[in-house]
């Protein structure tokens, strides 16, 4: 019983070694594709993305661009502008195109959000937020007071008067 069993071993382990000495000699397989072939059946205002014919003024396809990754812009929705590139359709949520570079390809998309940037609080046209003694925030679009400075309080909690109170001269906002 124990030679069958080591018979059975040798015999295993030859038939891998053929095997892989086999496999050695085989010559190497490769594949090649032409993408000159992608592209025909597809019209003029067309172009082949993952095995199909696509429109050309798709932002999820790359508008005009060879390659098919889709348009990508910051905080906006993207469209395909007349000349084929990647532009701002419309801006995301509170986030507005205050530069104005949305209309060319490359642009920096919706780049200030306005219900927290102090410069542009409220919209791109919006005067920057300042606090008396302190330092401005914005919160929800509107303005607000980040922190005061030292020796000043907010006693009243009017943001257009600022950090009003001297602390110096007042033990407390009483």
């Amino acid at each position: 019983m124990l030679h069958g069993l080591r018979r059975r071993r040798i015999q295993s382990r030859v038939a891998r070694a053929l095997f892989a000495g086999v496999l050695a000699f085989l010559p190497a397989c490769s594949l090649v594709v032409s993408t000159d072939s992608l592209q025909e059946g597809c019209s003029a205002d067309q172009k082949a993305c993952a095995g199909r014919c696509v429109s050309r003024a798709d932002p999820d396809n790359g508008c005009n661009a060879d390659g098919c990754r889709p348009c990508v812009i910051a905080q906006a929705t993207a469209r395909c502008s007349d000349a084929g590139g990647c532009v701002v359709a419309s801006c995301q949520g509170e986030f507005a195109d205050c530069n104005g570079d949305g209309d060319r390809a490359n642009s920096d998309g919706c780049e200030v959000d306005t219900a927290h940037d102090s410069a542009h609080c409220g919209g791109c046209d919006s005067a920057p937020c300042t606090v008396a003694h302190g330092a401005p925030a914005c919160a929800g679009g509107s303005c607000s007071i980040r922190r005061c400075d030292d020796g000043h309080r907010d006693c009243n909690f009017d943001v257009r008067d600022g950090c009003e109170t001297e602390m110096a001269a007042t033990a407390s906002c009483e």
